[in-house]
């Protein structure tokens, strides 16, 4: 227990700062290794009213076998913008946005309430369940910093066999985080360990024009990268129209590159042009599939669950069943999983059955999932299934009607999927 503590650590901004943060990683695997470098900006825009900062960060990744090519990689990174408010204590709130998620907690660790945590642990909390629990590693009345060791833990980690660990060092002068040091081990999968360092490179200004800048056209690029995220899934779901969908979606990107000044905004309306050509055979191919699908009878099958019982499609005649296909080494389908859970609870006493359809080979991959993130729906262990219901993409959820007839279909992960799908389960329920 620490009696002489220095005072509580607490983040303080100041609108027209740039922050700079470096991370370097060496990830080790059997047969090889690779190494990453991340560049963080942080640019608090606006105190709110609740005392919490509204904070732009971008997130640049660049990797390969050599450290040294990799640092030459400057000019060819993949880039991410969030967006959050948070608060002095490390309380963040996300706000909406389908970029990659970044997690601000890499550098930004939830702090203390108070002494008393401090001589103990105290928690903080992130998506898909995760917990980080912190304790203060080292610190005195009088020190410039305070060492704060961190380790997170959640279900999907449980899933991979994975732990991740790190050591902040909080800067008092700065009352910011200047040093992260990290270590993660995987043992399913890609099994590996990482390890690396993050530190803050710099601290520099920017005038009040600039930001203010940046500030208007943020909301102009995250309007636009929301613009283009429904065109595109819409053209997922229309095979007829997809590719004038697409034409749309790449105008958005588009008009935004000529309409912003920001350099900011302006090259990263440029990558997402780029980003968008990529995807575009893809989406028509799903939309194929799914026009191949919607309106037809559902494949019959029958498969058992973990626990042996037996499970056809025509034996839920008169209820909607739902199976989602997934398997163990997908993250997007654990990531979807949580929400599939809460949903499958809210209908327990309703005509509707949601069957994870799992379409790994080893079924003792289909029950670690199953256990580790305590679904409370059947799982089914076939793989031949996927290919009956023309299923390519991960996570997909199909939705079946009352009389065996697929009615929709839905691909890839959102954080609002969830409720896409209950919307149709309830119009479904609403035809009787």
């Amino acid at each position: 227990m620490m009696t002489d503590f220095p005072p509580l650590p607490r983040y303080q901004f100041e609108i027209g700062q740039e922050l700079n943060y470096l991370s370097t990683s060496k990830f080790c695997y059997e047969g090889g290794e690779e190494h990453a470098v991340v560049e963080w900006n942080i640019w608090p825009l606006a105190r709110n009213d609740d005392g919490s900062w509204r904070i732009l960060q971008r997130e640049r990744i660049w990797h390969g076998a050599d450290l040294e090519a990799v640092l030459d990689k400057a000019d060819d990174r993949c880039a991410n913008l969030i967006f959050f408010d948070m608060f002095p204590d490390g309380h963040t709130v996300m706000q909406p946005c389908f970029e990659t998620e970044i997690d601000p907690r890499q550098i930004f660790p939830r702090l203390p309430s108070d002494v008393r945590a401090c001589n103990s642990d105290w928690q903080g909390f992130g998506p898909m369940d995760e917990k980080h629990t912190y304790r203060v590693e080292c610190g005195a009345r009088g020190s410039a910093k305070l060492s704060i060791q961190g380790v997170k833990t959640s279900p999907v980690q449980d899933v991979d066999l994975a732990t991740a660990e790190a050591t902040y060092q909080f800067n008092f002068a700065l009352r910011l985080v200047d040093q992260v040091n990290f270590a993660c081990r995987q043992e399913y999968g890609f099994a590996g360990t990482v390890a690396g360092s993050t530190v803050l490179v710099s601290a520099d200004r920017r005038d009040a024009a600039w930001v203010a800048l940046l500030r208007q056209e943020s909301e102009a690029y995250f309007a636009a990268a929301e613009e283009h995220r429904k065109r595109v899934r819409r053209a997922t779901r229309c095979a007829d129209e997809a590719k004038r969908l697409l034409a749309e979606a790449r105008c958005v990107w588009g008009a935004l590159a000529g309409a912003v000044a920001h350099p900011v905004f302006k090259s990263q309306a440029n990558a997402r042009l780029k980003s968008h050509d990529s995807i575009t055979e893809q989406v028509v191919d799903e939309s194929q599939r799914r026009a191949q699908t919607i309106g037809q009878q559902g494949p019959e099958f029958c498969a058992t669950d973990l626990d042996g019982r037996r499970h056809s499609l025509r034996d839920y005649r008169g209820r909607i069943v739902v199976p989602d296909f997934w398997y163990r080494g997908c993250g997007w389908c654990l990531r979807a999983m949580p929400q599939i859970n809460e949903l499958a609870r809210s209908l327990e006493n309703r005509p509707v059955v949601v069957l994870g359809v799992s379409v790994d080979r080893d079924v003792s991959d289909t029950r670690s999932v199953a256990e580790k993130l305590r679904l409370v729906y059947p799982c089914l262990s076939a793989m031949d299934l996927a290919e009956r219901f023309h299923v390519r993409g991960f996570p997909t959820v199909v939705v079946i009607d009352k009389k065996g007839i697929v009615r929709d279909r839905y691909v890839g992960y959102t954080p609002t999927f969830a409720a896409e799908i209950a919307e149709q389960i309830e119009r479904l329920l609403a035809e009787d």
